[in-house]
Order: C-alpha cells, then structure tokens, then sequence
C-alpha cells in the first residue's frame, strides 16, 4: 500500500484547470462551403474556424476560411 499526501494547493489547480475546460468552446468537425474544418460552437450560436482540413491551397489563401473567422 502507499501513501501520499498531495498539497491542498495542487488540488485546487486542478479543479479550476477541469472548470476552465467545460467552459471552453466545443470544437466540431463541419463542412462549410465544401470546406471541410473544425470549428468551435460561440455562446450565440456562430462559428469561429479553429482548423481548415483541405488539400487544395487556395482555401487557405482565401479571406473567408482564414483561422479565427466567424460565420
């Protein structure tokens, strides 16, 4: 058997790392114009390009598919 004794001060960082996690947004595969991309769900219900999955390079000199970009 062992026996540890974990600081009082590491479980509270976790415990505020686990909530900081179920707040973020989640991320889901999706097809946006034949484009496929990962995006993460906004609280209203956009958009915002996380990751853009294509073989073709135009879609990633194209304005509307850059990261960040909210639809």
């Amino acid at each position: 058997m062992y026996h540890s004794i974990i600081p009082y001060e590491h479980i509270l960082l976790q415990q505020a790392a686990a909530q900081e996690a179920e707040k973020a947004p989640k991320r889901i595969m999706t097809v946006h114009s034949g484009v496929t991309m990962e995006v993460s769900v906004l609280g209203d219900g956009r958009r915002r390009i996380e990751r853009l999955y294509s073989t073709d390079p135009r879609y990633y000199l194209d304005q509307k598919f850059c990261v960040g970009t909210v639809f």
